[in-house]
């Protein structure tokens, strides 16, 4: 006992005790300090924890941050916004519909800023019109616009739908092996599919990644899309500590050469041989050449690095969320075998009243049904659980005494959004009569949004439906979807992710129809 009485007594040990109290002490109050904003502003908050303020549950990995926002929100029903805490900063969540429209329409030049910490000199894959802000976004934006235009989407359908039916013709091959039907893990199969689809009209690649895989492309589009441990530190020093977050890539180094080697190979090869062709990438090379000599300073520069940084995201865009929505839309499909036969009529009574029995790109627009359960699809599965913005000046909240500090985050929360009881009757229901012609009108605007809204609405959503639509008919013209032993009827997704990634494999049968 004297023993161990003199060692704690020992000066030593004992300034090192002192020492790492103090640096507990100093942990505490640097972490604590800005909890009292919310209280301060009059604003309702969720009562935050040290260092994780109101981000415990998902530092624990028990919840993904859309349905922990879900479950807030639930519980606040009757407040418009409330204060919240990622780890350390005030954000600001709109929990009601119109204010979500007021923020990212009506007020848009108040929070066009997304409030990423970028700095596009030292992290290449930042100068996209994701991450951009003000009139470098805007610049961008207006530049590249014309590639989504109708007459462009429809210049593109061929592209898509030779890619579906190459997809089935693969199918059918590996179902006379086991003429019962595929039990496949939908995800991974369908993204061949919008491989070769995304490849061929952004980039103007052959990629045939159904049955003879590019692997370095292969190893390159694994490596983009799949979750790093940068994206995990970056969702933590975004907001604890921001000049850090600036230092951290997006991906790693060998990614940003990859897709820098492309672009630069690319320009030289259709400028050299005058080469035009109908893809995104053309429309890429067009801004390069009107703009790369500007001064690098100018807002409107757009050199080999801005290029590449858009092959990036428009690859990552076009493919990993389309890929998401269909998976979730068959796994509907094979649980709910009254709704995959109406809309299978639907797609076949179109392709009957055709003289050579093939879909053309108009047709999309009239088969209102497919539109239903793919709209349902996407309220129930939203690919981005939440959309950020920052206030670039002093915001006074419509009808309150509110006024946000200029920096201030705002948080819209989709998946709360999309199954709130205030705009959705029985809103865990799969039931795409919420967006039939009668009901389409009485959905309160900014209650749907998988695609954000206003001037930021994603500039592809055309396109994603498009291969979306195209695709999903060509399967359900040949296959039956049906459940199996492994079909889950309920959905659990990784915490850690940007975009809503099932847990699990979310596996169906793909069953050969018998055609009349």
């Amino acid at each position: 006992m004297i023993l161990l009485l003199s060692s704690f007594l020992n000066p030593n040990i004992l300034s090192l005790q002192v020492l790492l109290l103090i640096l507990v002490v100093c942990l505490y109050k640097w972490s604590t300090a800005t909890f009292g904003y919310w209280k301060k502003k009059k604003v309702p908050y969720v009562k935050p924890l040290p260092l994780v303020g109101n981000l415990g549950r998902i530092v624990r990995n028990d919840i993904n941050i859309g349905y922990l926002l879900k479950e807030l929100c639930d519980e606040r029903v009757s407040d418009r916004f409330f204060g919240f805490y990622m780890t350390r900063e005030p954000v600001l969540i709109l929990n009601d519909a119109d204010l979500v429209m007021q923020v990212m329409l009506k007020d848009f030049s108040l929070f066009n800023d997304k409030g990423f910490h970028v700095d596009e000199d030292f992290d290449m894959i930042c100068n996209n019109i994701f991450f951009l802000k003000g009139q470098r976004w805007r610049f961008q934006r207006n530049k590249m616009a014309p590639a989504f235009t109708s007459g462009k989407q429809r210049a593109m359908y061929s592209i898509i739908n030779a890619c579906s039916k190459s997809f089935i013709k693969h199918l059918n091959k590996l179902s006379q092996e086991t003429p019962r039907g595929l039990e496949l893990d939908i995800k991974s199969t369908i993204e061949d599919l919008y491989t070769d689809i995304v490849c061929k009209c952004i980039l103007g690649l052959e990629m045939h990644s159904i049955e003879n895989p590019d692997r370095e492309y292969k190893a390159i589009q694994d490596a983009t899309l799949k979750p790093n441990w940068r994206l995990h530190v970056k969702q933590v020093t975004q907001f604890l500590m921001p000049s850090l977050d600036r230092k951290i890539r997006i991906s790693d180094k060998h990614i940003e050469d990859w897709f820098y080697g492309f672009a630069e190979k690319n320009v030289s090869l259709r400028n050299e041989k005058k080469i035009e062709r109908v893809d995104l990438l053309q429309n890429l090379i067009n801004i390069y050449n009107e703009n790369h000599n500007m001064d690098v300073n100018s807002e409107e520069y757009f050199g080999l690095r801005q290029l590449a940084a858009n092959i990036f995201v428009f690859i990552v865009a076009g493919y990993e969320t389309s890929a998401l929505t269909t998976t979730f839309f068959l796994q509907k499909m094979a649980l709910h075998p009254d709704i995959q036969e109406r809309l299978r009529r639907e797609i076949l009574d179109v392709k009957k009243s055709k003289p050579n029995g093939q879909l053309e790109y108009e047709d999309y627009k009239g088969m209102t049904y497919l539109s239903m359960v793919l709209d349902e699809t996407l309220r129930m599965y939203p690919v981005l659980p939440i959309f950020l913005r920052r206030t670039i000046a002093p915001y006074p909240i419509p009808h309150s005494d509110v006024t946000l500090d200029a920096g201030t985050y705002v948080i819209t929360p989709v998946v709360a959004l999309h199954y709130s009881s205030k705009y959705w009757t029985n809103p865990h229901q799969f039931d795409p009569e919420r967006f039939s012609e009668t009901n389409r009108p009485n959905i309160v605007p900014g209650s749907f949004i998988p695609f954000n809204e206003g001037p930021r609405q994603c500039i592809g959503k055309r396109f994603a439906y498009l291969q979306m639509k195209s695709s999903i008919c060509e399967i359900l013209t040949n296959f039956e979807i049906k459940r199996t032993a492994r079909t889950v009827e309920h959905t659990e997704f990784v915490v850690g992710s940007m975009v809503m990634v099932p847990k699990e494999e979310i596996v169906a049968a793909f069953v050969p129809r018998k055609f009349d």
